[in-house]
């Protein structure tokens, strides 16, 4: 056995593997809970960044198992650039693959058809690393449409005030695409965010440094369209068909002559802008001449 383990070291390396696994986690712009049970603390907006909401708002595709921006939205990415909403290819390709409505088709339609993502910042109560290091979390859709209501019905006073708001329990079951957060919920009772007034004000200014324009970057339609293609089924549809084959026609006294010919359709798409949401009143509290520069 100990020579077949040496044999096989030469193929297979499961510590390297793991290793490169955990590389990978740390390097994701996003926090996730990995119990059944995390209490966290959703941060306000932040005032001097402009912000209205808790969260942030954007559409993505996925495409080969990587998020891209959808080009029809308008938002200020990480380098500080407007980009402006304009025709976005994957949009055009799920629009046209929609009106085939063959099963296959509208199958790849909806794995690339833009997705509205929610961002957060927060902390997380029991883990010392992120207790008082806030982190992006995107919110499971079930999550987001927890905290909406929450803010819209208005009974549970301040959601997010500094001294005053409420711990959120994220309570998921199943696993994968099979993940559930339906038991998730605010704590009934408020809390500040920290103790200690100046730690209060240490989050909140973390948090204003991370801004959400950060994790947004566009690529060119080109470049879209260069990724698209690398997609088999997208290739399959929207690819330039192969030249025909050379038939060659041999007429007395005439030389030999080829002809070959190939189009592409296309469609136009105009896609649907996404909807706006409503905000949240911010609370004033006694830490104003504190957090007045921040939310």
């Amino acid at each position: 056995m100990s020579d077949l383990n040496a044999m096989l070291s030469d193929f297979v390396d499961l510590n390297s593997m793991i290793d490169e696994v955990s590389k990978s986690e740390k390097k994701t712009n996003f926090w996730r809970p990995t119990k059944q049970k995390t209490t966290v603390r959703i941060l306000p907006p932040i005032k001097a960044n402009g912000e209205k909401l808790p969260y942030f708002e954007h559409r993505v595709h996925w495409v080969n198992g990587q998020p891209y921006e959808c080009l029809n939205q308008t938002a200020v990415d990480k380098d500080g650039n407007m980009h402006t909403a304009g025709e976005c290819p994957l949009c055009k390709m799920a629009r046209t693959l929609y009106n085939t409505k063959t099963d296959d088709a509208v199958d790849l339609a909806k794995k690339i058809s833009g997705k509205t993502r929610y961002v957060v910042r927060l902390i997380v109560r029991d883990d010392p690393d992120h207790a008082t290091e806030p982190v992006f979390y995107e919110l499971p859709f079930s999550i987001y449409e927890k905290v909406k209501n929450a803010i819209l019905s208005k009974e549970w006073g301040s959601l997010f005030g500094p001294l005053d708001g409420r711990d959120f329990d994220i309570i998921k079951s199943g696993e994968g695409m099979y993940t559930n957060y339906d038991a998730s919920s605010f704590k009934p009772i408020t809390s500040k965010i920290a103790e200690d007034n100046q730690k209060i004000v240490e989050i909140l200014t973390k948090a204003k440094n991370m801004s959400y324009n950060s994790l947004i970057n566009f690529k060119t339609a080109d470049d879209i369209k260069t990724i698209a293609m690398e997609n088999d089924g997208l290739s399959k549809f929207f690819g330039t068909p192969k030249p025909a084959r050379v038939v060659e026609q041999y007429v007395a006294a005439a030389p030999a002559s080829s002809i070959t010919e190939a189009f592409t359709p296309t469609e136009e798409l105009i896609p649907a802008a996404p909807a706006e949401t409503a905000s949240e009143p911010s609370a004033a509290d006694e830490l104003d001449s504190l957090l007045a520069g921040l939310i």
